[in-house]
């Protein structure tokens, strides 16, 4: 017992070479192999009280003056200040999405390596920036030291290089009998026992293991992306699509891989975006033509004299543009919550995506997800960005879809195995693409007082009936804005217009944006109650898909408020209970 207790008193430090009863010994090893009741608190001093405790970086034993729920039992103490039940919540939460984040990132590189990258030098490539990303992101601790020779060379030939893990600074490489010696940045000792050594020797190890498998594309388990699409729940096709607005954004940053699959997980049918193009020609996914009210760059002093003055859509707009950014200088500024009455904690901590990020997200859901893109300002992006092969933004918009598999008609069964809407605010675009693919598409409609923004049509032109007669042969749908489909007075809801039955007699479906939970957006009919207004828009309506911010509000709405059974089940519960009553009469 003795032996075990100094083996685990060199792992805590110098703090704790006071003699110890065989008693204390008990009680410290048990609490080190995770046995203790009070293994994750500590002591708040002064609130006297249990608190978490972030790390093992020493061990005590309660003061006598506090009242120990163990009765004075050893309890693990933190160097770092002690943690509230919700700070420990909220700090669990953001490395579970950042986790998510890294495999979906993994998955991508690996995806991009199956389809086309051959050579090594843009497997070295793909894997560094992967490994950037995740250190950027407070993912992954800097595992590998800058210097001149690349780490994919350190591990894939024989070599060595620094390697760092914890508070593990030491050099690996080949043959392991050359190990240089290993040393503790936490301790005052100047080495660590063999048992130290080995374990962190087996740590980096596995770490390397993993990170062959992440760049050679072969994970331990099939990732959902490379899974039979039959073997996937199917997307739902019998109630209205939920369709995530910019993910789900009413509850983190919009457009923002966290937001998606927050979606996802929530319930959505479609995951819903806005795609622009950056200086470079590359796709991303972001709603404002200007980088100013959901992202830092404010704060980047390197781009203080990208501030231009552009005219979009008949408006001069001032700010930074995301076509005046390369991928690389939008990737390096982070996004925030737009609304300062949401919720703040996620601001900063996440990057713009790319459009292939997008559609990977829908793609390695655990089950079949849409995606609902827009094709964003077409015009004033085919003004600004030239791509070098003279095509334009549709093309290369239609082009990303057609190389993740994403076409065939509405209902059809290409469609079915990668379900998708496309969206815009331009007729011409719409009808220009129309060419290119047969993917459903929907027609956008703004506010009464907005004409299109490429052939200049009044809100009265584009939904008359001779024009959804006209339209009908390129979409399969509209989307307006919900209070042009019923007019609002006082924040009171009028006698709503006809324009979805007309839309319905063309055969065109209705898919109204946007629905927010918060007491601001929701008209007093609906007395505070985001359920009252889905009942309303779905029940009385007779809407066929809607953009909400909160996907998970509408999902259980539209799970709380199904058919209990179907008339199949109906009948065979029926004939169960017959089959019980005759059986009963026998006997």
């Amino acid at each position: 017992m003795a032996e075990a207790g100094d083996m685990l008193r060199r792992f805590a430090g110098k703090n704790h070479r006071r003699e110890q009863s065989p008693a204390e010994y008990s009680g410290e090893i048990e609490l080190n192999l995770g046995l203790s009741m009070g293994g994750r608190f500590g002591i708040d001093p002064k609130e006297k009280k249990l608190a978490r405790s972030s790390s093992i970086a020493g061990i005590s034993v309660f003061p006598a003056e506090v009242d120990s729920p163990a009765g004075g039992a050893p309890a693990r103490t933190c160097s770092l200040p002690a943690e509230r039940e919700d700070e420990w919540r909220k700090r669990k939460e953001m490395q579970y999405l950042r986790r998510m984040e890294a495999k979906r990132k993994r998955s991508e590189k690996i995806r991009n390596f199956r389809v086309g990258v051959k050579d090594r030098a843009s497997l070295e490539r793909n894997c560094e920036e992967d490994k950037r990303g995740e250190e950027e992101e407070g993912l992954i601790a800097p595992l590998f030291n800058e210097g001149p020779a690349n780490w994919f060379s350190s591990w894939a030939m024989p070599g060595w290089a620094d390697r760092r893990v914890g508070n593990y600074a030491l050099k690996t490489g080949f043959p392991p009998s050359s190990q240089a010696p290993v040393t503790s940045q936490g301790s005052s000792s100047s080495g660590v026992s063999d048992f130290e050594n080995r374990s962190v020797q087996g740590y980096i190890s596995f770490l390397l293991l993993l990170l062959i498998g992440g760049c050679f594309g072969r994970p331990f388990y099939p990732l959902p992306s490379k899974m039979d699409y039959e073997n996937r729940q199917p997307l739902q096709t019998s109630r209205p699509y939920n369709i995530a607005h910019r993910g789900s954004n009413g509850e983190i940053p919009e457009e923002t891989s966290p937001a998606y699959m927050r979606a996802i997980e929530e319930g959505a049918d479609f995951i819903e975006t806005d795609i622009l193009a950056s200086k470079d020609g590359s796709l991303v996914s972001f709603h404002d033509v200007i980088l100013d009210d959901t992202t830092d760059v404010a704060d980047h002093k390197e781009f203080i004299g990208r501030k231009r003055t552009y005219e979009v859509q008949g408006m001069n707009i001032t700010g930074w543009f995301v076509v005046d950014f390369t991928l690389k200088e939008l990737k390096s500024l982070r996004v925030k919550q737009r609304y300062k009455f949401r919720d703040q904690q996620y601001n900063g901590k996440f990057t713009i995506i790319t459009f292939d990020e997008f559609i990977s997200i829908a793609l390695d859901a655990p089950r079949v997800v849409g995606i609902y893109p827009e094709i964003k300002n077409p015009v004033f992006i085919n003004q600004h960005v030239k791509w070098s092969d003279g095509k334009k933004f549709e093309d290369k918009f239609v082009q990303k879809l057609l190389e993740y598999g994403y076409k065939g008609a509405y209902m059809s069964k290409d469609w079915l195995k990668k379900p998708v809407f496309i969206q815009s605010f331009a007729p011409t675009s719409l009808i220009y693409i129309s060419n290119l693919t047969d993917s459903p598409k929907i027609f956008l409609i703004d506010d009464v007082t907005v004409p299109t923004q490429d052939t200049n049509q009044s809100y009265w032109e584009i939904t008359s009936d001779s024009y959804f007669e006209f339209i009908k042969e390129y979409v399969v749908g509209i989307g307006p804005w919900k209070d042009t489909l019923v007019g609002t007075q006082n924040n009171y809801l009028l006698t709503p217009t006809d324009l979805v039955a007309r839309a319905h007699a063309k055969d065109l479906q209705v898919h109204p944006y946007t629905y927010r939970n918060e007491n601001m957006y929701l008209h007093w009919n609906f007395h505070q109650d985001p359920y009252a207004e889905y009942d309303y828009w779905i029940n009385t309506i007779g809407v066929d898909g809607l953009f909400t911010d909160f996907t998970g509000s509408l999902h259980h709405f539209q799970d709380w408020n199904k058919p209990a059974k179907d008339d199949k089940d109906a009948s065979d519960l029926l004939r169960k209970i017959l089959l019980m009553i005759n059986s009963y009469k026998k006997h």
